[in-house]
């Protein structure tokens, strides 16, 4: 039986908040973006927006300025923040999904450098966050069997309910919900 492995991002394989890192990076990184960002992180703050909507702003002023090497660089930040237990059980699988609300953007980077077989992250231009019913819809899209009960899904956030649900003939681990 092959077993496969659903594994979330944020919070979970990494003990950090990925998107809050890649702000603080851009913001570091892209001087001529330091304002731009600055106003969109207080509307989100003030709930002017939403959480995906900062999002979205955010993706779409640093487009041009994520090329292969920035990408790279950042990511390279997250490393030292991945979570050994969590690891531990994406080696024990056969097939490897990273799971998350985060960008595609790194996201698939991410994923790459890790191994994953497949990667479903959020497309900040299509309307969509991949979290709650989105993230298991995009899941079973990309050919999870939750049905079998060979899948092992990891997750610390409630949004991840309508997943572990999903996965109720498996087996869900929560990390440090």
């Amino acid at each position: 039986m092959r077993v496969t492995a659903v594994i979330d991002l944020d919070g979970t394989l990494l003990t950090c908040n990925s998107f809050t890192r890649f702000v603080r990076h851009l913001f570091r990184h892209v001087p001529g973006l330091r304002l731009r960002l600055a106003a969109v992180v207080a509307g989100r703050k003030l709930r002017l927006m939403s959480h995906f909507g900062a999002k979205r702003r955010i993706m779409a002023m640093s487009g041009r300025w994520l090329d292969e090497e920035f990408v790279g660089r950042f990511v390279d930040t997250l490393m030292p923040s991945l979570r050994r237990e969590v690891t531990e059980v994406m080696e024990q699988a056969d097939v490897k999904y990273l799971a998350t609300a985060a960008p595609e953007e790194y996201a698939l980077e991410i994923g790459r450098r890790l191994g994953f077989d497949a990667v479903v992250a959020t497309r900040c231009g299509d309307g969509r966050e991949c979290r709650g019913e989105e993230k298991v819809r995009r899941l079973l899209e990309a050919g999870v069997d939750f049905s079998r009960g060979d899948v092992t899904v990891c997750t610390d956030h409630p949004d991840d309910i309508p997943l572990l649900r999903a996965n109720a003939p498996g087996r869900n681990l929560l990390i440090k919900p």
